[in-house]
């Protein structure tokens, strides 16, 4: 883990350690990265006895709204890469994720960074094309409305 991040070190300004254990087969690591633009990387990643991981990635950006959570609770079994999925600008915008580990959204998030110009929130997912189903989740009166529909972009 430390090897990754210290490959980042170009966009990493801040690292706390808030958990690093390992008990013989199982990890749980919870580590915070302040990022050079101020914004926050908060990493979990679990690996347990019986080798099934459990991870979220949360960035957040300096004002300490949602930017994007890779993760892979299995909530959203319609999207085509679930349990792998993303949340980006709120939790109930639900995207197909191909990112599932650290390293993989360290990437996504330094071409974010070093990109020339900033970038609006409906472009974070502008890298390569992918065809996709969009999961969308309202809540209406206390009844959640999940639809699904094909969509097709640009995704990261």
């Amino acid at each position: 883990m430390f090897s990754i991040l210290s490959k980042y070190s170009d966009i990493i300004k801040r690292t706390d350690i808030v958990t690093y254990e390992f008990e013989e087969n199982q990890v749980r690591i919870k580590i915070e990265l302040e990022l050079t633009d101020g914004s926050l990387l908060i990493i979990k990643d679990y690996k347990f006895s019986n080798n099934t991981r459990k991870y979220a990635y949360h960035w957040m950006g300096s004002d300490r709204k949602l930017k994007i959570r890779w993760d892979n609770a299995p909530h959203w079994d319609s999207v085509s890469t679930f349990p792998h999925h993303k949340h980006v600008g709120r939790n109930e915008n639900i995207l197909i994720s191909t990112d599932t580990d650290i390293e993989s959204v360290l990437d996504y998030i330094k071409k974010i960074l070093k990109s020339p110009q900033p970038l609006s929130p409906s472009l974070l997912t502008a890298f390569r094309p992918v065809p996709f189903f969009v999961t969308k989740a309202l809540r209406h009166k206390g009844i959640f409305i999940i639809f699904t529909f094909v969509s097709s972009c640009l995704c990261g």
